[in-house]
């Protein structure tokens, strides 16, 4: 339990248990709160009942704030570590800085931000591709139990020849998907000149 605020400058790892905020807590001078799976960061005792990132913080990792969760501009919400993972927060989210997920076409699985209450869509989203989306595919990334806001900037994976990313339903459901048909390979080569070279032909 921390009461108020901490100076340390070493990043902080959830692994397991709770963290708690308390009062006036605050950890701003970590650059990076990673929660493990099970790990929770309860701020629902501060005064104001937020987490506040502030910018220079990344948090990342796949376990649950308990509380409100603000990311000011300069500020990163990152789900998962290497591989896909999820970040819930059990109460309202506001994002102005820059969110980084990732999705995984090879089995449709993806990075999520859950939000119980409202999510307020702000910053810049980045998504990028573990493995190459394919045409129908659709990744929710963020789901809340109401949406508003939008990205001023959007950021989203390069895709094959003939596909194309559908991010209309972003702000209103959380959801982009993968629209068109993939070009295939050329079969009908002209060939112009052929000669013979020893025993091949070219």
């Amino acid at each position: 339990l921390l009461e108020n605020f901490e100076t340390y400058s070493g990043n902080t790892i959830i692994n397991a248990g709770t963290l708690s905020l308390d009062d006036l807590g605050s950890i701003s001078n970590t650059p990076v709160i990673t929660l493990s799976s099970g790990g929770k960061l309860n701020v629902s005792a501060r005064t104001d009942g937020t987490f506040e990132l502030v910018a220079g913080q990344t948090l990342k990792g796949s376990g649950t704030v308990i509380g409100n969760l603000t990311e000011d501009a300069g500020a990163t919400v990152a789900p998962g570590a290497a591989g896909i993972g999820a970040i819930t927060v059990n109460n309202g989210v506001t994002l102005a800085g820059t969110t980084v997920m990732k999705v995984d076409g090879a089995v449709g699985t993806n990075d999520v931000l859950n939000v119980s209450q409202t999510l307020t869509n702000g910053g810049t989203l980045t998504v990028t591709a573990l493995t190459a989306p394919t045409s129908g595919q659709t990744f929710k990334l963020f789901s809340a139990g109401t949406y508003t806001g939008a990205f001023a900037q959007t950021n989203l994976p390069t895709l094959s020849s003939g596909l194309s990313w559908n991010a209309a339903n972003l702000n209103l459901n959380g959801t982009i998907s993968v629209t068109g048909t993939a070009a295939g390979p050329t079969t009908n080569a002209n060939i112009t000149k052929v000669s013979l070279s020893g025993a091949n032909l070219i």
